[in-house]
């Protein structure tokens, strides 16, 4: 997708998520903050261990991130509080997952981890479809359990990942083929609701 189409998206999303927030008396106002650098994206990317995938990076350079999608969650940009709080609330949610993990006898040893996956496919929650949380690139919460997530282990036919919404550390509510099919998803959800 263009960068003045992924724009043009991303607006309409918004003023879906305004139209939302009126209607339902919430008044609750998403910020789409300032655009992010090459720089500042790939120095977040080292500093994290993470790779984003072109569309969320072009996304980063049009809005570091974006405070209450969906009138509820952050979704992470490079830097700032919003980022900062979503970078804690991901810490957490895996601290959670691994104690779970390691209750199960399950080892964190990169071999095992990689021997686990290898049969991952689909299913409703992490251990269905055979992911592990901490593989996930996460880059969306809503500070309470819920988050969004890149899958690196399934990509598209033009290498974008697939999009994980995930709610209570290992229930998987839906897949999406990439961003821009999670944008394009959630937009029709609000349309469909008369936003």
């Amino acid at each position: 997708m263009k960068v003045d189409q992924l724009e043009k998206l991303v607006q309409r999303l918004s003023q879906a998520f305004l139209n939302s927030a009126k209607a339902t008396g919430s008044n609750t106002k998403n910020v789409l903050l300032p655009p992010a650098s090459e720089r500042e994206i790939s120095a977040y990317e080292a500093k994290n261990g993470v790779k984003f995938p072109e569309s969320y990076r072009q996304f980063l350079l049009l809005h570091n991130g974006w405070k209450k999608f969906e009138n509820d969650y952050i979704l992470t940009g490079v830097s700032g509080p919003h980022t900062d709080q979503a970078l804690r609330d991901f810490k957490k949610l895996e601290k959670a997952f691994l104690q779970q993990w390691k209750t199960a006898g399950r080892s964190t040893d990169a071999k095992f981890i990689e021997s686990y996956q290898a049969a991952s496919g689909d299913g409703g929650t992490l251990e269905d479809a055979k992911l592990y949380l901490p593989t996930l690139v996460k880059f969306g919460t809503n500070l309470a359990n819920g988050y969004f997530a890149f899958n690196p282990r399934r990509h598209d036919k033009d290498g974008e990942p697939e999009v994980i919404s995930g709610y209570f550390l290992t229930k998987i509510l839906r897949r999406h083929k990439n961003f821009i099919a999670f944008l394009e998803r959630t937009l029709e959800g609000y349309s469909a609701r008369g936003y």
